[in-house]
Formats: C-alpha cells, structure tokens, sequence
C-alpha cells in the first residue's frame, strides 16, 4: 500500500522536527487503519497521531506550507526595505507586527473564500505600494495583492456569468456578514456587474434590508430597494440559481431553505454548504 508523509524538516533543527514536529500529516488512498498502523510502527508509538487525509491533499499541503514560509519572508523583507527607507527600524517594527496574535499571526483570513474589500485593506494597500513607488522601493508582494484579488473576483464573476441565467439570487450584500456597509463591498460590485451583464437580480440581506428601510435608498444604490427581497425562501423560488456570498450566524439553515425551494443551481463563495449532500443537483463553487 502506499501513502505519503510530507516532512516539514528545518535544516539544522530536523532531529528536534521530526521527534516533536508542528504538523504530521499522512495522505492515503484507501485502508486508513492499516496504514496508520504501519506509520506508528515505523514512527515510534510514542509519537501524535498523524492527520490523515487524501493523497493529493497531503502532496499539495508540502507545496503550501513552503509557499507560504517563502511568502511570510518576502513580506518581512518588504517591510524592511521600506521601513529603513523611511528612515526606520524595519525588525523592531516587525517584532511589534508579531504581538498582534489575534489578526496578524493567527488563523484570521486563511480560510478561503471570494475576494476581500471593505473600505480599508485595498485603499491602505494601494497607498503602500504608492509610498514604495515614490521611495523607489520595489514592493513586488505587496504590489501583486490587488492583482491577485482582481483575478479572485474576475474567476467568481465569470462562473456566475457561465450560467447562462436571466435571473440571479444572491445571499448577502455587505462587505461581510452581518455588516449593511456597502462601501468597498466586493458583493455589491458582484451585483453591479450583474446588472451591467443585463442579468435581473434578486438580494437577500438581512442586515443591508434593515439599514434601508431607516436610511432609505440614495445616490448609486438606488435601485437596489426594487431588487431586495423580505423572505429567503421566496427569493429562491423566483431564482434558477442562487449565489451564497456569505452567510451569517443567526440566519437559519441555509441547506433547509434551498431544499424546500426545490429545483435550482447553487454557487457557494463561501463555503456556507460544505458536507450538504443535495437531494437534486449540486453546488459550484471556488476553493472547496
């Protein structure tokens, strides 16, 4: 039988790696219990009990986590180009980067879904590839960002416009969920772009409903109070497909309401239907 064990062995510290390792993963195709044991055995059964996943899913996580090891030093090495341009201390800036261990080094925003925006991470993210223009500081990792993003959204755009469909329903409007600011929103730009495809829309947000009903619609989301729809079962029915953009705690059971809707296409942005096994028919999606 085979498996793979990827080794996440640093040069120099390898005995200590591989004795206490931060991460033991072990890919197999079939026989779980039989490989594992084969692994302990050869391992030592004093050591954790591995991860076990798919084959290719143990290959393709050797890939990454390097990828992203390269990718957290090339951040560093931006930030310290630029900060000793600026005439500043580059490691202690970035020791203080560090203590932040709830959003800088932390699981916040590795979890794949759409493109991000809001009205603070592309505008602070543009200005520091200006500043590093103006410096002459080449800046290539954080100058790719918002490329990056930009191809992220132009890929979600394109599968909603492969469908084909005169009518779209799409759950959640602001820039995250919960949020009615539509400033920067990457969904409310979804639904532009929609509207300019000449794509008749349908919107479900709870939160976005609520603070138009106080506000009252203006200025370029006008004609967003004609597409906003009360009742998500409702929403559904009147769609042939439905796109999950985000879903928020406290809004129901998403899998029950698309059920009962019956007959429709699904595309999840946002990994709100991962494990649901449709009755009819299937869900598309990005990253899951």
């Amino acid at each position: 039988r085979l498996c793979f064990h990827p080794e996440f062995l640093r040069r120099g510290d390898g005995v200590q790696d591989f004795r206490d390792p931060a991460l033991s993963v072990l890919g197999v195709r079939d026989a779980q219990a039989e490989v594992v044991a084969t692994w302990q055995a050869l391992i030592g059964r004093e050591a954790a009990p591995p991860r076990v996943v798919g084959m290719e899913s143990a290959e393709l996580l050797k890939y990454l986590c390097n990828a992203y090891h390269g990718m957290k030093v090339a951040f560093a090495n931006e930030a310290g180009r630029l900060s000793h341009a600026l005439g500043l201390d580059g490691i202690d800036l970035m020791e203080l980067f560090c203590t932040d261990r709830k959003l800088n080094i932390s699981e916040a925003y590795l979890r794949p879904g759409f493109a991000f925006g809001g009205a603070c991470l592309p505008k602070d993210i543009h200005a520091l590839g200006e500043i590093g223009g103006l410096l002459g500081v080449e800046l290539p990792l954080v100058n790719a960002l918002l490329c990056s993003n930009e191809a992220h959204y132009r890929v979600g755009l394109e599968l909603i416009v492969s469908k084909r469909m005169s009518r779209v329903g799409l759950i959640g409007l602001g820039f995250k969920p919960g949020s009615e600011d539509l400033r920067g929103s990457p969904f409310f730009r979804l639904a532009e772009d929609l509207r300019a495809e000449g794509i008749e829309l349908r919107v479900w947000d709870p939160s976005v409903a609520s603070a138009l009903e106080m506000q009252g619609p203006t200025g370029a989301v006008s004609w967003l109070e004609a597409c906003l729809e009360r009742d998500l079962l409702t929403m559904c029915r009147a769609c042939p497909l439905v796109v999950v953009n985000t879903w928020g705690a406290g809004w129901g059971c998403l899998p029950e309401v698309l059920e009962a809707a019956g007959r429709l296409e699904v595309i999840d942005f946002c990994g709100a239907l991962r494990g649901w096994q449709r009755a009819v028919g299937g869900v598309d999606r990005l990253c899951w």
